[in-house]
């Protein structure tokens, strides 16, 4: 009897366990996102009111504490939905409506405050019954509704204007955001093609290819990635200044192609390759560029995957390098951009902020979703034995 009694108890606190570790990672998950949902809350928001969010209070007494604690998280999700105060029209002017706190009428029109009150009257239907009150401040509570103010995300593509400039010599572009959307996509692709391509070649030389010297020179490439990138970026900046490359496409593109964490990531994941594969394929005639193009690369796509998407999100959201080699308006990223408006507008209109900050994330997370098929078959992979 004491051995079933002893596996149930185990199952059961294995079950609890596995509870308590979904409730973990669930409100884990969800404090990640609370940025992401105050960002979209306070951009469909009215001017002036995106900073308007219910702060949670933590009780300082044990009793009630979880209580309270529950109550002030649930009043800080539902201010996270946009709401405005409803006006009525009574003799000609716009009022707010209210209801009292525990009254048997719920529904009233405010006429005016007093140092004694508040004095409302009763609505019936759309007339007001002429019975006024006066009745506590604290007891007045606004009726409001959801509003979403979609116009925020028209106006924040449209705050920036370009003067005269035509893309191609041929293509008119007056809208700045437009063009600085532009410039992101082709900076972050075309680093994104260049990062892949010569990390993959570089990993499939040291780790496929044997020739003299090869363990050396790839740890002293690998130790390239101990030198931060603020000891670099003055010799850098210098070296494309001296070239005359300052305030061109070739700056912002050509330092992001080469990355010695890249081709550390795929060396390990093509050591992990077969080789009889690559025997294989040269019985059948293949060469070493055609074992890598034909036999390394379609078994890797997980790994070039996972640093294509890496590369396109460091490379997106890089605020850094760009704002030091780039001087035309016509030539700025996103984050540029961005740090134009907040400029521009001196951080007044934060509504307009956060809708342009909400367009410019959705590549990335358009980027992030594709391939994350591809993360699912890595992990899958991974437990697979060669």
């Amino acid at each position: 009897m004491s051995a079933p009694r002893f596996a149930v108890g185990r199952k059961r606190r294995a079950r609890h366990a596995r509870l308590a570790t979904h409730l973990v990672l669930a409100t884990g998950a969800v404090g990640m996102l609370l940025p992401l949902l105050w960002v979209a809350s306070a951009s469909l928001r009215k001017e002036g009111t995106a900073l308007q969010v219910t702060e949670i209070a933590l009780p300082r007494t044990q009793e009630g504490r979880a209580r309270a604690l529950l109550g002030s998280v649930a009043a800080f999700a539902s201010s996270l939905i946009p709401r405005e105060p409803v006006r009525v029209e009574i003799e000609g002017r716009a009022r707010p409506l209210v209801r009292l706190a525990g009254g048997g009428e719920r529904t009233f029109a405010l006429l005016r405050e007093t140092p004694e009150g508040s004095v409302v009257v009763p609505l019936v239907g759309k007339r007001r019954s002429g019975e006024e009150r006066t009745v506590p401040h604290a007891s007045v509570i606004p009726v409001r509704r959801v509003r979403l103010h979609w116009e925020n995300y028209l106006a924040a593509w449209t705050a920036i204007r370009l003067e005269d400039f035509r893309l191609l010599g041929c293509i008119r572009i007056s809208n700045a955001f437009l063009m600085y959307f532009i410039n992101s996509l082709f900076v972050a692709l075309m680093v994104t093609a260049g990062q892949v391509a010569t990390s993959s070649l570089a990993g499939y030389a040291f780790s496929r290819l044997r020739f003299f010297g090869r363990d050396t020179l790839f740890l002293a490439y690998l130790a390239t990635m101990m030198v931060p990138f603020m000891v670099m970026v003055i010799p850098v900046f210098i070296l494309f200044k001296q070239l005359g490359l300052i305030d061109t496409y070739a700056a912002l593109i050509l330092p992001g192609i080469f990355s010695a964490y890249g081709t550390f990531m795929l060396r390990q994941f093509f050591l992990a390759i077969p080789r009889e594969l690559e025997d294989a394929g040269r019985i059948d005639g293949c060469g070493p560029f055609a074992v890598y193009w034909r036999i390394i690369l379609p078994l890797s796509k997980p790994a070039l995957a996972t640093l294509a998407t890496f590369t396109f999100l460091h490379t997106w959201n890089d605020f850094l390098w760009p704002l030091l080699v780039v001087t035309s308006e016509h030539l700025k990223t996103v984050p540029l951009g961005l740090r134009s408006f907040d400029s521009m507008y001196a951080a007044s209109q934060w509504s307009k902020l956060m809708a342009a900050s909400l367009i410019f994330t959705l590549p990335a997370v358009v980027v992030f979703l594709y391939n994350q098929r591809f993360f699912i078959r890595g992990i899958l992979l991974s437990g697979l034995k060669a």
